[in-house]
């Protein structure tokens, strides 16, 4: 498997990710172990966006929103562990990629 390279989008993005406790490493670890992914859009550059739902190595559940501007460069827009109901039936009902 390639490498990824994976950087938050913005300092305020970083900040606001870390205050809930998850790292960059905690979302490579997502990103990295075959998460399901669901379109969501796309962002204000028109990059289509993409949340990511998966575990961590450690075994946190986990919600990554990003985006692919390059094949191995993924920038994180946001993270959270308090996956809701719909959320969770949303991601059962997809295929993994």
């Amino acid at each position: 498997m390639r490498p990824i390279e994976v950087i938050f989008a913005t300092e305020h993005v970083a900040d606001k990710i870390e205050v809930r406790g998850i790292t960059l490493d905690d979302c490579i670890d997502v990103l990295e172990n075959s998460p399901y992914e669901i379109r969501s859009g796309t962002d204000s550059y028109g990059y289509p966006k993409y949340a990511a739902y998966g575990q961590t190595y450690d075994g946190m559940n986990l919600l990554v929103v990003y985006v692919r501007e390059q094949p191995h460069l993924y920038k994180i827009l946001s993270a959270r562990t308090n996956l809701t109901r719909a959320e969770i039936r949303s991601i059962r009902g997809r295929k993994r990629r």
